[in-house]
C-alpha cells in the first residue's frame, strides 16, 4: 500500500523566543500565522538580505520558450500568487535565504501539464536554468483479473513528473505533486493524463480495504510480474492483476512411508509458521496420517526429524512447506519432489505422501531451517541429522560495542593520563543451548535479556551422532535488539560540538590534569536525536529560524528523519573528552566534544550558517527554532508543534 501525504511544517518569520526552551503540542496555527506575516518587519529579525530565483520555461519536445506559463512558489506552508513568465522568462524575488521551496509551473488554459520543481533558495541570485514542461494526452485502459479476465474496478494509479533542482537530495521526501487516474463505471476503463515525452513508473494502490495488506499483486501480462511505466500504456491496453492469498482453513494430512510402502507412525513431526513456536501433529490411527491444521495466509512448515529404521539405517530430516492459494495450496518438499506442486482442497483437507531419503556421509551437517525470534531473543536451528552439541562451538556476540578507557580511570590499565582509548569490540554473551526433536532441533537462548545493540549467533561445529565425528555446520544469524523506549520531543538537542557549553569549557583539563584553556575546536552544530526515534512511524523536522548572537534569521529547510518506520539519517556515537585530550583508536563517526552523555545518537543538520552557531549564553542568544510533526508506530495520531533549542 502506498499513501502520498504532504506534511507542511511552516516557516515563521516573526514569532519571538525568550526562554531557553519552549515546546507547543497543540497545533500549527501560530506557525501558519507567522508565515502569513513573514513580510512584516520586526526588530529582532535580520531582513536586509533576501534571495532571488530566475529561470525560463521551455517545452520539453520543441525546446521553445513557453509564453503562457504561470509560476508560483511555496516556502513553508503558503503558495505565492501565480506570476506570468514573460516570453518564458521569470524572476521571483524577496525570498527567504537558504530555504527549501516547491515551484509550480502551470498554464491558465491547460495547454500543458503542470509540473513541480523542488530546490533551495540559496543566497543572492540563483539561476535555475530551463524548466521543461510538456502537453498531456489522456490514455484509457482496463484492468483484468489474471486467469478469469474479470474486471477490477477499485484501484488507484498515480505517477509524478516532479523534479529536484541542482544538488537537492531530499526533494522526493517533500514531493506532493502526483497525477492520479479516474475510473469510468459506464465504460469499465481507467483513464490517466500522460505527460508526452516523459516516461514515469505508475504506482498502484493494491490495498482496496486499507488494512495495510495488498489485495492484489500486479501481473502486467498474464503470468508475468512487471512494473508499469506511462509509455507502456496505449488506449485500450490491458493491465492484469491477481488476488493475493485469502485467509484459509483446512487440514493437511501427511502419510510417511518407507521404501516398501509401509507407513511410519512414530515420528515426532511438528509444524510451525515461526520456528520458535512449533506444534506437534495429531496422529490419525485409522488412516495412519499425521494431521495439521492450516489457518490464515502464512506459510506452514512441516518438520520431519531424521530417524533410524529397524536395520539401523539413518534417514534424513526434511521440511515440507504449505502455502494456501486459490482453493488449494502450493506444496514444496526440501528433498522429496513427489509432493511438489499445487494440491486441491477436497472435503476440507489436503492429503500428501512423502518418503524420507536415506542419510549419506557428508563433510558437514546441513541446515534445513534457521531463524531468530526477537521476542525470545533466541536462535532456532533444524538440522538434517541428529547431533550432539559442543558448547565451545556455539556463540552469541554483541557486535561493535563501544569501549572507552580514559587515562584517569584506573592505575591498572595501560592507558596513560592525558589519553583516552576508544574501541569497538565484539563481546561474548552468556547463553544456553538444548536439543529436541530426536536431537535434530537446536534452541539457543541468552541467559539474560539482551540490551539494545547488534548481535550475532553462530554454531560452527557439532558431533554427528551416527558416526560420533565432529563436523562443521554453517548456522549463523545477525539481529538487532531495539529497546528504544518512548519518544519525547524534549529529548532532541542542538550541540555545536566545540568543547564548550554556555560559553564555558566542558572539561577544564584533560585526564592528565593539563589545562585545556588554550585548546580550540571550531563549531560544527547539528541536531542530536535519541534512539527512541526508532519507535516512530514518521518524523519530520523543519528549520523555521535560527538566532546568531541575538539576530534572528528566517529560513525554511525540511528534513524527513523517519518515514514508514525507517530512519533516514546517520547514527553515530558521542564520547566526551577535553579539547586537549589525546584520543587513540576508533574515532570514525564519533563526536568527541559535545555536552552530551556518552552513547548512541541519530544526527541531522541544516545549512552552513546553523552549523557555525556559537554557544547560547546569558549575554548572547544562539538557538534554532524547529517545526516538528511525528507519529508513533501503531498510532494514527499526528503530533505537531514547534520547539526552540538553545545551542549547547
Amino acid at each position: 500500500m502506498f499513501k502520498h501525504t504532504s506534511i507542511a511544517l511552516a516557516i515563521s518569520a516573526s514569532f519571538l523566543v525568550t526562554g531557553c526552551l519552549e515546546v507547543e503540542d497543540s497545533n500549527n496555527d501560530d506557525i501558519i500565522s507567522a508565515i502569513e506575516n513573514q513580510n512584516k518587519p520586526t526588530v529582532e529579525v535580520e531582513s536586509a538580505q533576501t534571495a532571488t530565483l530566475t529561470g525560463t520555461v521551455e517545452h520539453l519536445i520543441s525546446n521553445d520558450k513557453v509564453n503562457n506559463a504561470l509560476v508560483s512558489i511555496k516556502i513553508g506552508n503558503t503558495w505565492s500568487e501565480p506570476k506570468a513568465a514573460t516570453d518564458g522568462i521569470f524572476e521571483l524575488s524577496n525570498l527567504a535565504l537558504e530555504s527549501d521551496f516547491a515551484l509550480l509551473v502551470s498554464s491558465a488554459d491547460d495547454s500543458f501539464q503542470e509540473r513541480a520543481f523542488y530546490g533551495n533558495t540559496g543566497t543572492g541570485i540563483s539561476q535555475l536554468g530551463a524548466l521543461e514542461v510538456t502537453n498531456q494526452e489522456i490514455i484509457e485502459f482496463e484492468v483484468l483479473q489474471n486467469g478469469t479476465n474479470a474486471p477490477v474496478t477499485d484501484l488507484d494509479f498515480t505517477y509524478s513528473t516532479s523534479k529536484g533542482l541542482e544538488d537537492i537530495s531530499n526533494w522526493q521526501q517533500r514531493n506532493e505533486h502526483y497525477v492520479s487516474s479516474t475510473f469510468n463505471e459506464q465504460t469499465g476503463t481507467y483513464s490517466i493524463a500522460r505527460a508526452v515525452g516523459l516516461n514515469r513508473q505508475l504506482l498502484v494502490d493494491l490495498d482496496i480495504d486499507n488494512d495495510a495488506i495488498d489485495d492484489y499483486v500486479l501481473t502486467r501480462q498474464p503470468n508475468q510480474n512487471n512494473t508499469i511505466f506511462t509509455l507502456d500504456l496505449d488506449n485500450n491496453s490491458s493491465v492484469y492483476v491477481s488476488k493475493t492469498a485469502q485467509s484459509a482453513e483446512f487440514s493437511v494430512r501427511l502419510s510417511v512411508i518407507d521404501t516398501l510402502g509401509n507407513t511410519i507412525n512414530d515420528l515426532d513431526i511438528v509444524a510451525y509458521t515461526q520456528l520458535s513456536k512449533t506444534s506437534a501433529a495429531d496422529f490419525d490411527s485409522t488412516t495412519n496420517e499425521y494431521v495439521f491444521e492450516y489457518k490464515g495466509t502464512s506459510t506452514l512448515n512441516l518438520m520431519l526429524p531424521s530417524y533410524y529404521d529397524s536395520q539401523g539405517t539413518l534417514f534424513q530430516s526434511s521440511k515440507i512447506t504449505v502455502k494456501a492459494s486459490d482453493g488449494g495450496a502450493n506444496i514444496q518438499g526440501s528433498y522429496n519432489s513427489s509432493v511438489n506442486g499445487f494440491h486441491q482442497i477436497e472435503n476440507g483437507a489436503i492429503s500428501i505422501v512423502t518418503q524420507p531419503q536415506k542419510g549419506y556421509q557428508s563433510p558437514q551437517i546441513d541446515v534445513v531451517s534457521q531463524d531468530i525470534d526477537l521476542t525470545t531473543q533466541g536462535f532456532y536451528v533444524f538440522l538434517d541429522t541428529p547431533v550432539e552439541l559442543i558448547e565451545s562451538e556455539i556463540s552469541l556476540t554483541k557486535v561493535n560495542q563501544l569501549n572507552v578507557i580514559r587515562g584517569n580511570d584506573s592505575d591498572t590499565d595501560f592507558v596513560e593520563p592525558g589519553v583516552t582509548s576508544i574501541s569497538l569490540e565484539d563481546v561474548a554473551m552468556s547463553l544456553t543451548a538444548s536439543l529436541s526433536l530426536s536431537d535434530n532441533f537446536i534452541t539457543v537462548l541468552p541467559t539474560a535479556t539482551l540490551s539494545s545493540g547488534n548481535y550475532r549467533y553462530e554454531i560452527d561445529k557439532v558431533i554427528e551422532k551416527s558416526t560420533n565425528v565432529e563436523k562443521n555446520v554453517s548456522a549463523g544469524s545477525s539481529f538487532t535488539v531495539d529497546q528504544a523506549g518512548e519518544f519525547n520531543i524534549d529529548d532532541i538537542k542542538f550541540d555545536n560540538n566545540n568543547g564548550f557549553t554556555n560559553g564555558e569549557l566542558i572539561f577544564a583539563s584533560n585526564t592528565a590534569g593539563i589545562s585545556a584553556e588554550n585548546a580550540y575546536s571550531s563549531n560544527n552544530g547539528a541536531i542530536y536525536l535519541p534512539s527512541s526515534i526508532e519507535s516512530l512511524e514518521s518524523l519530520k523536522l523543519a528549520l523555521i529560524s535560527y538566532t546568531r548572537d541575538g539576530i534572528q534569521t528566517n529560513e525554511y529547510q525540511q528534513r524527513t528523519i523517519v518515514s514508514e518506520g525507517n530512519t533516514n539519517t546517520q547514527q553515530l556515537r558521542t564520547v566526551a573528552t577535553a579539547l586537549n585530550e589525546n584520543v587513540l583508536g576508533e574515532t570514525y563517526n564519533i563526536h568527541l566534544h559535545t555536552s552530551l552523555d556518552d552513547g548512541s545518537w541519530y544526527i541531522s543538520d541544516f545549512d552552513y550558517q546553523t552549523r557555525r552557531l556559537n554557544d547560547n549564553t546569558v549575554s548572547s542568544n544562539n538557538q534554532v527554532t524547529l517545526g516538528y510533526e511525528y507519529k508513533v508506530k501503531g498510532s494514527e495520531e499526528v503530533i505537531t508543534g514547534k520547539i526552540t533549542l538553545p545551542v549547547l
